[in-house]
């Protein structure tokens, strides 16, 4: 009986975890150079809390490896990644932090600046 109870505790303490581990994401068609992808989701980001945006661009002499990531947290401990990848033509952008709710917010709002950004640029 102590051995059933210490297992259902462990078994709620590990999904309780996991689903604190969960992530918002949601990729973006970025078909545009490298720099102005990294401007717009830096703009996004800025636009929903994020202050102290960080950047690095991965680029080598091949072409597919040619990519950007920008990153940050914000005051409440929420962080967000944002790859450009210009060569396949997509973005996509990752928020963690403790409540889905949260996230998913910061998400949908990065996403809205990122949409209404490149739609003016076509």
């Amino acid at each position: 009986m102590k051995f059933r109870y210490f297992l259902m505790t462990g078994a709620i303490v590990f999904c309780g975890h996991a689903y604190a581990d969960y992530s918002s994401h949601q990729f973006f068609r970025m078909d545009m150079e490298l720099h102005k992808c990294m401007q717009i989701a830096t703009a996004a980001a800025k636009r929903v809390g994020f202050s102290n945006i960080k950047s690095q661009d991965f680029t080598s002499g091949e072409d597919w490896r040619n990519y950007a990531v920008a990153y940050g947290v914000n005051n409440d401990g929420y962080s967000f990644q944002f790859v450009c990848n210009p060569v396949k033509g997509f973005g996509y952008v990752i928020v963690n932090g403790s409540k889905v709710d949260v996230k998913n917010k910061i998400r949908d709002g990065i996403s809205a600046e990122i949409e209404a950004k490149t739609a003016a640029i076509k």
